[in-house]
């Protein structure tokens, strides 16, 4: 486990906290689209786009992080989902 986890940091190129911040924070994100789908779900006419925000939010995340890792792989994020 220890090994994998060493294997992983090196990886992605982070220190442990710098990748604990980075999961916890994509965790948040993904938790407050759960949210705004469920709310969205109950009454169709609130968080209309709360949960694509959010969802494009964590594409860009993941993006920015593994240009180091995999520059010819980005995570693609549409358009519509990136405008307020």
């Amino acid at each position: 486990m220890l090994k994998a986890s060493r294997n992983h940091l090196d990886e992605v190129k982070e220190t442990y906290f710098e990748h604990l911040r980075a999961a916890l924070t994509i965790s948040r994100l993904l938790a407050k689209a759960g949210i705004a789908c469920t709310v969205h779900a109950i009454l169709p006419g609130l968080c209309t786009r709360t949960a694509s925000r959010c969802i494009a939010q964590v594409a860009s995340n993941l993006n920015q992080r593994s240009v180091a890792v995999q520059p010819e792989q980005p995570y693609n994020v549409p358009s519509h989902a990136l405008s307020s």
